[in-house]
């Protein structure tokens, strides 16, 4: 499963060692963990070696089939800028590579990150652009039928 961040209670998040000083969080986009469990669901019906889940992933995936290195530079500056906080610090630790956390068992489902509030904000501000786009080109196709 590939992708950007999922909005769950991923191992990643809990159980990564840090020793960057800085706490981690979930690098944008955050796609809802439900949009996930929906692609595994649906690999049942239609088993595929590889599913990539969210726009912003797909894209990623075909850019690095055509110019990896590119994007591996773009990964590095997104990891700096976005994976880890500006604003809060965190204590080098080991977290769950020596020794396994005492209670494995976690109910929750979403991770905190806000994944369907970020989606939503992702679709509204794409909406918005291709409206923007059609006025704009509405205006142009307009101001060229006045003047001639």
């Amino acid at each position: 499963m590939h992708g950007a961040a999922r909005d769950d209670r991923h191992p990643f998040f809990r159980h990564s060692a840090n020793y960057t000083g800085r706490q981690v969080v979930a690098m944008p986009p955050v796609y809802p963990a439900d949009k996930v469990a929906r692609a595994i669901v649906a690999l049942a019906d239609a088993p595929k070696d590889e599913v990539v889940v969210g726009g912003v992933g797909k894209a990623m995936v075909k850019q690095h089939r055509v110019s990896p290195g590119t994007v591996e530079a773009q990964m590095a500056v997104q990891v700096e800028k976005t994976h880890l906080s500006r604003h809060t610090p965190a204590e080098d630790t080991t977290a769950a590579i020596y020794e396994p956390f005492e209670d494995a068992s976690d109910p929750e489902v979403g991770g905190g990150w806000e994944g369907g509030k970020r989606t939503n904000r992702r679709k509204a501000a794409g909406v918005a652009g291709v409206v923007g786009a059609a006025a704009l080109a509405f205006a142009a196709i307009r101001g060229r039928t006045s003047k001639g």
